[in-house]
This record gives structure tokens, sequence and C-alpha cells, in this order.
């Protein structure tokens, strides 16, 4: 078994076998993973920027503090796997799965998920800031303290989730005809300061000290939500369900 340099050609490492082995600070940046079985692999401080995993099988593998920056994860099954601290940063994925990963503390600043499921994964204290998410699932996600600003999303899916104190300023969370679902969501304490959440679905949210100042309302459902200690001054509520005006 080889790991090639996906440009060059050169010879990055050779063994027996891949799945379970141990690239712990290990220079991959480049190397072509595609569709390998790398199930319960270790890759804690690897270098793997620009590697091509698309396809991969990431199963349960730790990445503790990897650099992923420019990484190709396209159709790779991340799903139970551990990049704490990991560094996405501005990396483009389609139809990516990390289903119950464990992401907590992650870098995903600016970068530009499509068609994935992250859901019932533990993202605590990671950062989107400036991402872009179309058609990504945080059902049941752990989102807790997470910094969305100036994030945009298309048919996002937060169902569910725990948002507590995550942080939304100067997103925009809309398509036309389309809307954020954050039915059943805990919101409490979040930071909505003038972000664009026009058609978004909060009916039986938490949303206990939540702050939509300067927020684009309009058409929005708060259909039996928790609305205590909100602040909605300055928010556009055009439409709006479930708030008493």
């Amino acid at each position: 078994m080889k790991i090639i340099h996906k440009e060059t050609g050169k010879i990055l490492w050779e063994g027996n076998s891949l799945q379970g082995g141990r690239f712990i600070e290990v220079d991959l940046s480049g190397a072509d993973l595609s569709g390998d079985d790398l199930r319960w692999t270790d890759f804690s401080w690897a270098n793997l920027q620009k590697a091509d995993i698309s396809e991969a099988d990431l199963r349960g593998i730790k990445a503790v503090r990897a650099d992923l920056r420019g990484a190709n994860f396209d159709d790779a099954d991340i799903s139970g796997a551990n990049f704490q601290e990991a560094n996405f940063s501005g990396i483009t994925l389609f139809r990516g799965d990390f289903f119950r990963a464990d992401l907590r503390r992650a870098n995903f600043q600016k970068v530009d998920f499509q068609y994935t499921d992250i859901s019932e994964a533990d993202l605590r204290g990671a950062d989107f800031s400036g991402a872009y998410l179309r058609a990504v699932d945080f059902i049941r996600a752990g989102l807790q303290e997470v910094n969305f600003t100036g994030a945009r999303f298309q048919r996002v899916n937060f169902r569910r989730a725990d948002l507590w104190g995550a942080t939304f300023k100067n997103a925009r969370l809309w398509t036309n005809l389309q809307k954020a679902n954050f039915i059943e969501a805990n919101l409490t304490g979040v930071n909505f300061t003038g972000a664009d959440l026009r058609w978004a679905d909060f009916s039986e949210a938490k949303l206990k000290g939540a702050d939509f100042s300067g927020a684009d309302l309009r058409r929005a459902n708060f259909s039996e939500a928790d609305l205590e200690g909100v602040n909605f001054s300055g928010a556009d509520l055009g439409g709006a369900k479930g708030i008493e005006k």
C-alpha cells in the first residue's frame, strides 16, 4: 500500500495497510487518499492540506488538530470521526457525511458545504464565520456557542439542535420560498443581531434571552415559541406569526 502525491506522483508513505494506521504529525499534504479505507486511522496533528480524500471511508478516524485546508472530502463518509480543533477553513464539500462526528472547536471559517449531513454531531465552540451552507442538516446537533457570524444559509435544517449561546450576527438565513428550520431548537441567548431571517421557522423553539435587534424577520414563524426576554428592537416583523405586536 502506498500513499502517492496526487500531482507529482511522489511516494509519501509505503506500508502494509492504511486502515487503523498511525500518521500522527505526518506530512501528507497533496496525498491521494481517494476511495481508500481509512477507518480508525489516526491523523492527529497531520498535515493534509490539499489532500484528495473523496469517496474515502473515514468512519471512526481521529484527526485532532489536523490541517485539512484545501482538502477534498466530496462523498466521503466521516461519520463518527474525531476532528476536534481541526482546521477545515476554506474547503468546499459536496455530499459530506459528518453524522455524530466530534467537531468541537473545529475551524470551518469560509467553508462551502452543500448537501451535507452534520446531524447529531458535537460542534461546541466551532467557528463557521463567513461560511456558505446549502442544504445542510444540523438535526439534533450540539451547536452550543458556535460562531455563525456573517454566514450564509440556504435550506439549512436546525430541527431540535442545541444552539445555546451561538451567534448569527449579520448572518443570512433565507432563500426564495425556502426557510431555515429552527423547530424545537434550543436558541437560548443566541445573537441574531442584524441577521436576515425571512421565512425562518422558530415554532416551539426555546428563545429565552435571544437578541433579534435589527434583524429581518418578515414572515418568520414564532408559533408556541418561548419568547421570554427576547429583544426585537429595530427588527422588521412584517407578516411574522406568533408575536404579539
